[in-house]
């Protein structure tokens, strides 16, 4: 029996590798027999970084600042000339005490590539995903060199708040000729603007009301005209954290898949051609899990194999899809909702470990 072992992050509660490392110790408690195979997930948004570090980058820290403009170090995955520079980490979500949707901002991307580039970097790849801020990028160009300036000439600051003073932006003296090559892997594929897109659709979950999330929108509709990138608002990825996507795609880089493009990576279509069964887990199993996130297309895959899965997560499934599958596990019913927050890992052993034993016990 050959098992793979691919959970993506629960957020702040447990990384991926810490959950394959509870998934795979489950696994041999139950089947001592079985040939494990660990390939933790991500999709450009939390945990990026840790997983390409486990498949062979190395770390290299670098100094940034987060999304209050506070000065601290973050660490990137080098390979070669490569690098990857994971917003989620920089000046994400976690950087923040509280929600600051006005004035959080991606100031660090940009301050941390340059560092990069500093030290030879000739292609970046930032993963976006895990923002707390909707600055449309703003802050990215800004730690790029990038001037944003107000009617009168003078520098604005970047952020969400601020966008409706930048009248104009001057790119960085060497944007035109730099050879340094950009692009984004992106965790959700929605444009800019709209129902779907940067505020409108993520906005609240950074603290903005829906008026404020409408106003939002608009304002990043106007900064893609001071970009010169109204005809990339509609591309996918275009409103990935925040709006971040457009500013990549303004500085003439390409957006794609994060899940896409760790699964290539790892190798995953190649590991999962030879496993008999396929074990994730994420935060919460739910309808959104098949649009873009990286356990949703590893089950895909692994449903167009026939491969039997089963899915582990966090939070209630409720209408969570099931069609294909093993089993969906719920930690937070069958283990309970304290156990699961508190220690994920001790709540995977006590329920994967029961299903795998009664799985074993109906086979034999």
């Amino acid at each position: 029996m050959r098992v793979l072992v691919a959970p993506a992050a629960m957020k702040t509660t447990a990384t991926a590798h810490d959950l394959a490392a509870a998934i795979a110790e489950a696994v041999r408690s139950t089947w001592p027999d079985a040939d494990i195979d660990i390939a933790p997930l991500a999709d450009g948004g939390d945990g990026t970084v840790d997983v390409l570090l486990h498949a062979g980058y190395r770390a290299q820290e670098l100094p940034a600042v987060d999304a209050m403009g506070q000065q601290t170090m973050t660490v990137i995955a080098r390979n070669s000339s490569h690098a990857v520079i994971e917003l989620a980490r920089t000046c994400g979500m976690a950087s923040v005490r509280q929600q600051q949707p006005f004035l959080a901002h991606t100031q660090g991307l940009g301050v941390a590539a340059v560092a990069a580039i500093a030290d030879g970097v000739r292609e970046i790849t930032f993963a976006l995903g895990g923002s707390a801020s909707t600055d449309g990028g703003s802050g990215l160009l800004s730690g790029l060199g990038w001037q944003l300036l107000d009617s009168r000439g003078a520098a604005v600051a970047p952020g969400l708040s601020n966008l409706t003073s930048i009248v104009r932006v001057i790119p960085a003296p060497d944007a035109q000729h730099s050879p340094v090559t950009v692009n984004g892997w992106t965790d959700v594929q929605v444009p800019l603007c709209g129902p779907t897109g940067a505020a409108r659709g993520f906005g609240p979950q950074k603290g903005l009301t829906a008026d404020q999330a409408l106003q939002a929108d608009l304002d990043l509709g106007r900064w893609a005209c001071l970009l010169n990138a109204e005809h990339l608002a509609n591309t996918p990825g275009a409103g990935a954290a925040g709006g971040t996507g457009l500013a990549i795609l303004a500085l003439g880089g390409t957006l794609t898949s994060g899940s896409a493009q760790v699964q290539r990576v790892l190798n995953l279509p190649e590991r999962l051609a030879i496993a008999d069964l396929v074990i994730t887990a994420e935060g919460c199993w739910d309808q959104s899990s098949l649009h873009g996130k990286a356990t949703g297309q590893l089950v895909r895959m692994a449903n167009e194999r026939q491969t039997p899965t089963v899915v582990i997560s966090a939070a209630p499934v409720g209408q969570g899809p099931a069609q294909g599958l093993a089993a969906v596990l719920c930690l937070a019913d069958e283990a309970g909702p304290e156990l699961t927050a508190g220690d994920p890992a001790a709540a995977i052993a006590q329920v994967l470990s029961s299903f795998l034993l009664d799985r074993r016990l109906r086979s034999g």
